[in-house]
């Protein structure tokens, strides 16, 4: 076959393909941006009739300027590039996104550009809605109060929102280095491990729980954390997703609750309603030890003469300061509380007789009378005391803390600054 048969068979066969084939496809003159030539999905596509689409110019099609559409044709033409993202307007003023392979072609002893379009407006649309939803989401996490992020299968953070940052005190760039059982306080850091490998491994269905973490700066603090596995579309787990709300004012407002409840907010002791439950727990461990245990009811002498002469300012700190020395006198294990003014009880436990008991007594008796300084003011009282066995004189709480108060009486009754057993 002869070169010039050859060349007539290869041009034939081409626009034989060019002219079917599905995708859209242009031939441009680029001396003249015009379409020489179009096949019928072109046609189709843009709205013209096949006739009316060759011959036409480019800046009918292209957005761009003549001269921008000269310049990215001298490009195509030097395969400086053949990809272009353009948009082109169909017949009827509809505006498309386009991917345009353009590159140079012979054709009769002149190069042409044969350009090859495909329309991707709806997955322009559907990229551009997923980029809105994705700045969307990372708004809300980012002006979200509680920490949002993401763990991998391996535990390592791969996600992370601000609040996240600001919590532990990390940038972004740090966060995403660390497992997260690091941001956990050392104390709970394997239990953290561990719940984290069963929540991973499918042994618990999610977590919700409370737990100290670590600040970067070394400081800790309190948060409640809730996790799920998480999965993509199609199932697969991919790690795991956590939120964690501060919640150390919270556990501080619950400890001054805790304090309220069980303990004099003056002296610091526990008051009556914890005095009361220590006792009953003291008395079910006295029985099993087959041991004896001692209430000893206190009232100071002579306090009310402070409170009426100096002011309730000044009793209050006779109060606290008398407090600190009758704890020096109690042993281990013993609680001293606070009943109400002068009014305190001690409960000693583990007596193997009631001399024990006695020598605490008297030592609690010398430390009420000894004198106490306060803004150069030497001040002085005593004590009566009254004191009740278990289970001797009573095996009920109340009864028996009402014994020693009658033995405290006696006490009063008997020129004070003394003490007295229970008598029935």
């Amino acid at each position: 076959m002869k070169a010039g048969a050859m060349k007539k068979s290869i041009n034939e066969g081409f626009m034989n393909f060019f002219k079917h084939s599905s995708p859209v496809m242009l031939m441009i003159d680029p001396s003249t941006s015009t379409i020489i030539e179009a096949n019928a999905s072109a046609a189709q596509f843009y709205g013209y009739p096949l006739e009316s689409l060759i011959g036409l110019s480019l800046e009918k099609l292209n957005t761009l300027s003549s001269e921008q559409i000269y310049a990215e044709q001298q490009r195509a033409l030097k395969e400086e590039r053949n990809f272009f993202n353009f948009k082109h307007k169909l017949s009827n003023g509809e505006v498309r996104d386009v991917e345009v392979y353009s590159s140079p072609f012979p054709v009769e002893n002149k190069t042409v550009l044969f350009s090859i379009i495909h329309d991707v407006t709806e997955r322009r649309i559907a990229e551009e809605t997923l980029a809105q939803r994705e700045i969307l989401l990372k708004q809300i996490l980012d002006t979200s109060s509680v920490a949002i992020f993401l763990v991998d299968l391996k535990g390592y953070i791969v996600q992370a929102n601000k609040r996240m940052c600001e919590m532990f005190g990390y940038p972004l760039d740090v966060l995403l280095t660390k497992e997260y059982v690091e941001l956990i306080h050392p104390k709970e850091r394997e239990i953290g491990r561990q719940k984290m490998l069963e929540l991973l491994n499918n042994k618990i269905p999610s977590v919700n729980l409370e737990r100290s973490y670590w600040r970067s700066n070394g400081s800790e603090f309190w948060g409640n954390l809730t996790g799920n596995r998480l999965y993509d579309a199609h199932n697969n787990e991919l790690g795991l997703v956590g939120v964690i709300a501060d919640i150390t004012e919270k556990k501080e407002y619950a400890k001054q609750l805790e304090l309220l409840a069980h303990y004099d907010p003056l002296t610091h002791l526990p008051n009556r309603v914890l005095c009361f439950d220590r006792l009953k727990n003291a008395m079910a461990q006295t029985l099993r030890r087959r041991k004896i245990l001692a209430v000893a009811y206190i009232d100071l002498d002579g306090f009310k003469n402070i409170n009426d002469t100096y002011g309730h300012h000044l009793g209050d700190q006779f109060l606290v300061a008398i407090t600190e020395r009758l704890k020096t006198v109690i042993r281990e294990g013993d609680t001293l509380s606070r009943l109400s003014g002068d009014e305190f009880l001690a409960t000693l436990i583990d007596l193997a007789g009631k001399e024990d008991a006695m020598i605490v007594v008297e030592r609690l008796l010398n430390m009420a009378r000894e004198t106490i300084v306060i803004d150069t003011m030497s001040l002085s009282v005593s004590a009566s005391i009254g004191v009740a066995f278990y289970p001797n004189d009573s095996e009920d709480v109340d009864t028996l803390v009402q014994h020693a108060d009658k033995a405290m009486y006696q006490a009063k009754q008997s020129g004070k600054n003394c003490f007295f057993t229970f008598e029935r």
